[in-house]
């Protein structure tokens, strides 16, 4: 499955996800991601999936119109490493025109002019900076050979030049790590040279990588750091709240292994994001982790917001 959702989005309400890579494939490792290591480190793009899947899957999940906010190019991976990426947005653009498309990138391969050019027709780009010194960057990102901080921020900078669509930037926030005032300063300085809409700020909601002991920030950081970057447009990204019935999967009211399986792939949940996302009641969800769990493909980790079930 290419097409995952409609989920209930942290940042962008209603999001029909789509995802063109094979699972962990990005140009990071990033420390926290929720999706664990990543096991294919490259920073060369190529088409991964088979296109016409991909849109068989699109076109049947928007084919009786349902309700988002927006399609968003997010999942496992890098999205913009895909050479797919640019005819997905044109197909969507030709006949769904009525639909928003967001990308949600870490930016390290928007120096390339072509890349940009296949972006243009974005409604909303999401680009991530955690760092801005080199040193930082590398612990945090963890990048491929040769991808350097500067030449990030020198292509978010540059696509903001080309784009019409809006600019909102995710700054992750790390303990310990990224949070210093010398670096929160570097940020803001390239906050200012870009002005984006509106700047984000988030933090561990998920397990980090088993292997890794992460904590999140506090929200009184949080606030802290939102009140220094000011007077820039800053939201503190919290959990969103749940419950909103249209959050919910309009397909198949028979729910499944594989389908459990799938949205897990693209991150860990509680048994309420997926009763939620999915549309199906707690004690259904419940049933399938235990056999799933049973059989070992998947298991849990217990933190503060809950129980996250992730796979093996």
């Amino acid at each position: 499955m290419y097409i995952f959702g409609p989920i209930p989005s942290r940042r962008l309400g209603r999001s029909l996800g789509i995802d063109l890579l094979k699972y962990k494939t990005c140009t990071l490792n990033c420390i926290y991601c929720e999706c664990g290591k990543t096991t294919n480190l490259i920073d060369q793009r190529k088409s991964f999936v088979p296109l016409k899947d991909v849109l068989r899957e699109l076109d049947k999940a928007l084919q009786n119109k349902p309700q988002l906010d927006y399609i968003t190019f997010s999942g496992s991976g890098e999205p913009t490493l895909s050479t797919d990426i640019g005819k997905v947005i044109c197909h969507i653009k030709k006949n769904f025109s009525e639909y928003k498309i967001a990308l949600l990138t870490n930016g390290t391969l928007l120096k390339d002019k072509s890349l940009r050019s296949e972006l243009i027709k974005l409604d909303l780009i999401i680009p991530s900076v955690d760092a801005i010194s080199e040193d930082i960057f590398h612990k945090i990102n963890c990048p491929h050979k040769g991808i350097k901080a500067k030449d990030i921020v020198a292509g978010i900078i540059e696509f903001k030049r080309e784009f019409a669509g809006e600019i909102w930037l995710e700054v992750f926030i790390v303990p310990d790590i990224n949070d210093n005032l010398n670096e929160i300063k570097k940020i803001k300085d390239f906050c200012f040279q870009l002005l984006p809409s509106r700047i984000q700020i988030n933090t561990l909601d998920r397990p980090a990588p088993h292997n890794i002991l992460l904590s999140p920030a506090s929200y009184e950081k949080l606030v802290e750091l939102k009140e220094f970057l000011s007077p820039l447009q800053v939201d503190i990204i919290t959990y969103s709240k749940r419950g909103n019935d249209s959050c919910r999967d309009q397909g198949s009211k028979v729910l499944s292994n594989e389908k459990i399986i799938n949205f897990l792939k693209r991150r860990p949940a509680t048994t309420t994001d997926l009763a939620e996302s999915l549309g199906i009641k707690i004690v259904e969800v419940n049933k399938i982790l235990r056999t799933l769990e049973k059989n070992k493909i998947v298991r849990f980790k217990d933190e503060a917001r809950g129980r996250f079930y992730y796979l093996f």
